[in-house]
C-alpha cells in the first residue's frame, strides 16, 4: 500500500463520517418515520369517497333530467363544482401515505368503469320510457361501491 493510500485511509478511518454500515441503520430508521399525518390520510380518503359519490350521484341527475336539457346542465354545474371542491381539499394535504396512489387509481379506475356501464345502461334503455329509480339507485349504488371501498382501505393504511 502506498504512503498515500494508508494515511487517506487512517484519516477518513478518523474523522466524524459514519460507516457504511452506520449510514444503511440511519437510512432503515428514516423508512420508519411518518411523514404524513392522520389528518392528510383522512383528507385522501374523504377525497376519494367524494369522488366516488359524486358520480354515482350525476347518475341519479341524469336520470332525473330526462329530456330537461336545462336540469341536466344545472347537475352538471354543481357536479364539476363539487369535483373541484374535492379536489381541492387534496392541496391541504402535505404528504401521502405509502401505497395510497396505488389505493386512489384502483378506486376511481373501478368507479369509473361502473359509471361508465351504468350511464349506457340507464341511456339506452331501448324503449322512449326511462329506466326505473330502483335500477338507477341500485347503478348509483354500484358506482359509488369501489371509491367507498378503497376510500376504507385508505383509511386503514398507516401514516408513513
Amino acid at each position: 500500500m502506498t504512503e498515500f493510500h494508508s494515511t487517506h485511509q487512517s484519516a477518513h478511518a478518523s474523522s466524524d463520517e459514519p460507516t457504511a454500515h452506520e449510514a444503511a441503520a440511519t437510512l432503515r430508521s428514516a423508512e420508519d418515520l411518518s411523514v404524513a399525518s392522520t389528518k392528510d390520510v383522512e383528507t385522501l380518503k374523504r377525497t376519494l369517497a367524494g369522488v366516488g359519490l359524486a358520480m354515482a350521484s350525476l347518475l341519479l341527475v341524469i336520470r332525473a333530467a330526462g329530456d330537461d336539457l336545462f336540469v341536466l346542465m344545472a347537475g352538471m354545474i354543481v357536479y364539476a363544482l363539487a369535483l373541484a371542491f374535492v379536489l381541492v381539499l387534496t392541496t391541504k394535504v402535505r404528504a401521502a401515505p405509502r401505497g395510497y396512489a396505488r389505493l386512489y387509481l384502483w378506486g376511481i379506475g373501478a368507479t369509473s368503469a361502473v359509471y361508465v356501464l351504468s350511464l349506457v345502461v340507464i341511456t339506452t334503455a331501448g324503449t322512449t320510457q326511462p329506466r326505473p329509480w330502483l335500477v338507477v339507485t341500485a347503478l348509483a349504488l354500484a358506482t359509488a361501491a369501489p371509491a367507498l371501498l378503497f376510500a376504507h382501505r385508505i383509511g386503514k393504511v398507516t401514516p408513513r
